[in-house]
């Protein structure tokens, strides 16, 4: 699961530039490949002895999945000291002028 969000009392959530790394690791290209052949192996009914060729109790019917691996590049307000300090100074002068309007 993303993030190992499966394991709550393990969750780390990976940094961006960790993320970064993660996703020049692997070309695209390969990546799908090996992606539909473990999709193809793993819809695979079992063999004569009983056995799904990756270890699976029963081949995957694929018709009944149904996911979403979208990704959208946003553009994410990083918490850098400057843009901290700067909405530390909006807020409090939104503050001040409340308290003067409402005195």
């Amino acid at each position: 699961m993303f993030c190992r969000l499966d394991r709550l009392e393990q969750v780390r959530i990976p940094s961006k530039s960790q993320l970064q790394r993660q996703a020049e690791l692997v070309e695209e290209t390969d990546l799908r490949t090996v992606v539909a052949t473990l999709l193809e192996t793993a819809s695979r009914p079992a063999q004569a002895g009983g056995k799904q060729a990756i270890g699976l109790r029963a081949a995957l019917n694929l018709d009944a999945y149904f996911l979403d691996s979208t990704c959208v590049k946003l553009n994410i307000h990083f918490p850098v000291d400057w843009v901290l300090l700067r909405d530390a100074t909006r807020t409090l002068v939104k503050a001040t002028l409340l308290i003067r309007k409402r005195g």
